[in-house]
């Protein structure tokens, strides 16, 4: 197996709790461009989450870093590729599953990641996931409830991209986009989005300019 360097993203939130919307958006387009390619070849996570991202050095990537998707555990072959799961099984983790995975696991198809996307970067952006509670609770607010307004929780965020992640969070999975069109809907949305200025660079232009 691999060797990675770097944190978990459930790591970096542990530290940060909320990372700045230009960096969400580059993590998740990240995350949207692997899976598109994992979905075009019949496989679904299932399991997408925090913990499961690991953020890794990399100079070649937006922001010096490059997403790498762990476990896949749990993933399904589409029926086309022979998978077969038995229907009345749940699967995931209840804080980031989609409606029609607290279904059951013969309802999940690729969009179901879509959904657990937009639940990360819900997360990313507020510093909480939509929904809390005990598993039994999540299952029903993800079927029955709305989230909060992203933007009354993340008064930050760009409007375009706090209306993207309530996109990908619609209840009904086929009004939902594919995950190709969340990858190029965050590449859209990239260039608009400001650059965060750290501490270290703000303390070295003060020193600069003195």
């Amino acid at each position: 197996m691999e060797l990675l360097a770097g944190e978990s993203l459930a790591a970096r939130l542990r530290r940060r709790r909320r990372l700045p919307p230009r960096l969400v958006a580059e993590l998740g387009l990240q995350i949207a461009d692997a899976l598109t390619s994992a979905h075009e070849k019949g496989i679904t996570h299932r399991d997408l989450k925090p913990e499961n991202l690991m953020l890794t050095p990399d100079s070649l990537a937006p922001g010096g870093e490059r997403v790498k998707i762990l476990d896949f555990g749990i993933a399904k072959l589409s029926q086309r590729e022979g998978g077969q799961t038995d229907g009345n099984v749940i699967m995931g983790t209840p804080s980031y599953m989609s409606p029609e995975q607290c279904r059951g696991a013969q309802q999940v198809d690729p969009r179901t990641d879509v959904y657990s996307l937009g639940v990360i970067l819900y997360e990313l952006l507020s510093g909480q996931t939509p929904f809390t509670g005990d598993p039994g609770e999540l299952v029903g607010k993800h079927l029955f409830h709305e989230p909060a307004p992203l933007l009354s929780l993340a008064t930050d965020t760009p409007p375009a991209l706090a209306d993207l992640v309530h996109r990908l969070l619609v209840k009904d999975r086929q009004a939902r986009p594919s995950m190709a069109e969340a990858r190029e809907s965050l590449r859209r949305l990239l260039p608009a989005l400001p650059i965060e200025v750290s501490p270290e660079s703000e303390a070295e232009s003060r020193q600069a300019k003195a």
